[in-house]
């Protein structure tokens, strides 16, 4: 789904980027209509549609990440395709969120602060072997992300090593610390990216 919304995004930017007076919302390009056919089921209105409503989503968002500060928390289209939610830690800017046209999701940790534990994270050596079962192929960090939507640091650890994922909870003074009592999750199997 990650190359679908990047296709849309390349789509939508392109373009503009060209200089080519092309309207997002009522032409694109029919590779990218095909890419979108293919990869989301929909038809030329319905691609056209989503994203002229993801272009419009950018402005949004890049309005509302300046507007509500350090309480910003990420934004992102739900899965029908058409509700930008934008998540705030101040529950006081739910009706900016509101009047700008999308929904608020009140959050307990700010994107910037999820940013900063992973951060922490990229700063560690997450191969770490004394930690590591090296004989068995069912061990290490295959991944860690910042999910705004479900406002947690997550990592992804295969079997041999959920141990050490859930002591790098405690990287830097405690990465899970600065946040809510679940900001980091740890994954016990690694889902597939394809």
């Amino acid at each position: 789904m990650e190359l679908s919304r990047f296709l849309a995004f390349l789509a939508a930017v392109l373009p503009l980027a060209a200089g080519i007076p092309s309207p997002v919302a009522t032409s694109l390009h029919p590779q990218i209509l095909a890419a979108m056919k293919r990869d989301l089921g929909l038809d030329a209105k319905q691609a056209t549609a989503r994203v002229a409503r993801e272009h419009w989503a950018t402005g949004v968002i890049e309005q509302l990440r300046s507007s509500t500060g350090d309480s910003f928390a990420g934004a992102w289209i739900a899965e029908d395709g058409t509700t930008l939610n934008v998540g705030v830690t101040d529950e006081a800017l739910a009706a900016e969120v509101t009047a700008a046209g999308a929904t608020p999701a009140i959050v307990a940790n700010s994107l910037s602060k999820l940013e900063e534990a992973k951060q922490a994270l990229d700063n560690q050596d997450l191969t770490q072997a004394k930690i590591l079962d090296t004989s068995s192929t069912d061990s290490g960090i295959a991944a860690y992300y910042v999910d705004v939507a479900a406002n947690k640091l997550v990592l992804e650890a295969l079997a041999g090593s959920t141990a050490h994922a859930e002591e790098l909870e405690n990287v830097g003074n405690g990465v899970a610390r600065p946040f809510s009592e679940d900001a980091l999750n740890v994954s016990d199997e690694v889902r597939s990216a394809y």
